[in-house]
């Protein structure tokens, strides 16, 4: 198991932030620098006290050898959110579709720092069980999930700025 704890900060209200992240079109604007496939919204359910949304995806960038020779050529992961809107937490279960097989399972947080700013918070642990090599497997996912964080930093920052569609909003 490969524990992880992942930390931004951003400017501007973090209310505004789960309205970006719930968007209809914020996972679309994602894909452009994550190279995620396109993603498939399996439920979503919102209320005034939380926001439960499932999500399959498949990767569309090159999975190295020896991963595709353990879970074969074609990864799709279902991810299982639940947000608690009072508390600005969101408990998240990353698997393995088809298999059922729990990944990742974090807690996603947004806390004020300062007047104007927020920190975000992902933190949690992988777990692949896989002999010999699911640690290795792990710590590529861990270096991936890092620098898919990096790069969407600029879009939620236009986001928060001002850029997100009104259309579509669903919080």
């Amino acid at each position: 198991m490969t524990p992880f704890h992942i930390s931004h900060e951003f400017s501007g209200p973090q209310e505004r932030f789960w309205q970006a992240y719930f968007h209809r079109d914020y996972l679309e604007a994602l894909r452009e620098v994550t190279g995620m496939g396109p993603a498939e919204e399996l439920e979503l359910e919102v209320t005034d006290q939380r926001v439960v949304r499932r999500v399959r995806r498949e990767p569309r960038r090159q999975i190295p050898a020896f991963v595709r020779k353990v879970t074969g050529a074609n990864l799709v992961f279902e991810e299982r959110e639940e947000l608690d809107r009072t508390t600005c937490r969101m408990a998240c279960q990353i698997y393995r579709a088809g298999a059922d097989e729990l990944i990742m399972l974090g807690d996603y947080s947004t806390a004020p720092v300062a007047e104007g700013r927020f920190r975000r918070v992902f933190a949690g642990s992988i777990d692949v069980r896989v002999p010999l090599v699911g640690g290795r497997i792990e710590r590529l996912i861990l270096a991936d999930m890092t620098r898919t964080f990096e790069a969407t930093l600029d879009v939620m920052q236009r986001w928060l700025d001002g850029a997100m569609p009104a259309e579509g909003m669903r919080l």
